[in-house]
């Protein structure tokens, strides 16, 4: 069946009854998103029609099944064009027209190549000339804050250091992402930026503010300036976009730190682990990187 409806449709091509694109799968949280629609623009960019794919958010959630994961990249940069597909064309292209990425284990950038008719699914690597494109498309805008974290973005001062602690999904070992960050990873790097930095102020954003409370915080002897900044995950765009607004970041496993540090347009410092494989835009950043 999906052989015949294939024929049939590069038929109607052909005959010109019917535009190809390339359709882009959109799911995960928003630095997924942020990562999917630039491949799109890339795509674009080399004469392709590009349309989306959001039916993942009818139903979408973590890996463990247990966080929603909503739709947030036009509640973070409103000003951003997007067009997706009808229903069966997303079926259609989805059944005979799949292409599927296996980033990490896949590296290349083969996708650049790619010609519709095709759906992109799955992960796929970020490449150098995205950058121009993500500092240029994804400008913070305090605008779409609520009242309570525009007080925090508008107070961040000059000297702040971002800790994202990402917990949830990545608070075990996952084949893709390996180990999580540990308790000891966070604790050298504050200390690390406590010395190197003048007066330095630290925000702590995570999926899970106990697990902070509890092993992160106590485990620093002394007390240091920090405040502790409390969305959820639901919220996962609030915290990118206050994160974006401090210098200097400390990283974890997965997205939000990383591409936090890239929204900052300023050449602050941003530490890394040293086994974490999933840079994302930060590899192409004019940062300072460290790993730990």
């Amino acid at each position: 069946m999906n052989k015949l409806l294939k024929k049939l449709y590069l038929l109607a091509v052909r005959m010109r009854l019917a535009k190809p694109v390339i359709l882009v799968n959109i799911d995960g949280g928003i630095c997924s998103q942020m990562q999917q629609y630039l491949m799109g623009r890339l795509l674009a960019q080399r004469g392709h029609a590009i349309r989306y794919d959001l039916s993942f958010y009818g139903y979408g959630r973590d890996m463990d099944g247990r966080q929603v994961r909503n739709f947030d990249l036009l509640k973070a940069f409103p000003r951003l064009a997007f067009m997706s597909v009808p229903r069966w064309k997303r079926s259609l292209y989805r059944r005979c027209f799949r292409h599927t990425g296996h980033y990490p284990n896949e590296t290349t950038a083969e996708w650049l190549d790619q010609r519709p008719p095709v759906f992109l699914g799955g992960y796929y690597p970020d490449v150098q000339q995205m950058y121009a494109d993500y500092q240029e498309l994804f400008q913070p805008d305090a605008m779409v804050l609520d009242m309570a974290n525009r007080a925090i973005y508008d107070a961040i001062p000059d000297n702040a250091v971002a800790v994202h602690i990402r917990r949830g999904d990545l608070a075990k070992y996952t084949e893709a992402y390996g180990y999580p960050a540990t308790v000891e990873y966070f604790t050298q790097a504050i200390r690390m930026l406590e010395a190197r930095l003048h007066h330095p102020k630290f925000y702590f954003f995570s999926d899970d503010m106990d697990y902070v409370r509890r092993e992160v915080l106590v485990s620093l002897a002394d007390e240091i300036d920090h405040q502790v900044v409390e969305n959820g995950a639901e919220h996962g765009y609030y915290d990118l976009l206050l994160m974006s607004r401090c210098s200097h970041h400390i990283t974890s496993k997965g997205s939000l730190g990383k591409f936090a540090a890239c929204l900052n347009p300023h050449r602050g410092i941003a530490i890394v682990l040293k086994e974490d494989r999933q840079l994302g835009p930060l590899a192409f950043a004019d940062k300072e990187i460290i790993a730990l």
